[in-house]
């Protein structure tokens, strides 16, 4: 006499092999889900960098080397006078050990609120030559720093996590 049906062992490997295709599916996802976060927090870390650093050459080539004053090797902080901006001095601070932290200029924050700036301790270091009158003349500023998702938003132990050091130098042309 014949059933018609499946038997129990029939539904159990049916079910197992269900299982197993599930859990693929779902791996294969969470990793889709964060390879974009990363790739989304590369392109913000990116821009923000990068407009930074376009932000500081500008001010740099626009300043006189005269104008241009550096703190110690491995500074944190600059000033300049812009030649196109009526002589206002434009001081520069990158700041990593405070509640707020960034890099910012007597006007204002360069970095959004949701990138962190770190390794503010090299921030800037100034090539120089003497003059005349035993001052000095700027002839090149090397600005670097490290740049990151704000941890608050992204935990540095996750595997979304990242950095990018920014380096630049600029020959002053003034």
């Amino acid at each position: 006499m014949r059933k018609n049906g499946f038997t129990l062992v029939e539904i159990v490997v049916v079910l197992g092999v269900t299982g197993v295709v599930i859990v693929s599916m779902v791996a294969i996802m969470v990793q889709s889900f964060r390879a974009k976060s990363r790739l989304s927090w590369s392109d913000e870390i990116e821009a923000g960098g990068t407009w930074v650093m376009d932000k500081l050459r500008n001010g740099i080539l626009d300043a006189s080397g005269d104008t241009i004053t550096c703190g110690p090797v491995g500074s944190d902080t600059f000033s300049y006078v812009s030649l196109k901006g009526g002589g206002e001095i434009t001081t520069v601070v990158c700041d990593d050990d405070g509640a707020s932290t960034g890099i910012a200029s007597n006007s204002a924050n360069l970095l959004k609120d949701n990138l962190q700036v770190t390794n503010c301790s090299t921030f800037v270091s100034c090539d120089t030559l003497p003059v005349a009158d035993g001052g000095y003349r700027v002839t090149k500023v090397n600005l670097s720093f490290d740049l990151s998702a704000d941890p608050s938003l992204v935990p540095t132990t996750s595997p979304d996590y990242v950095s990018r050091t920014f380096q630049t130098s600029v020959v002053v042309r003034n």
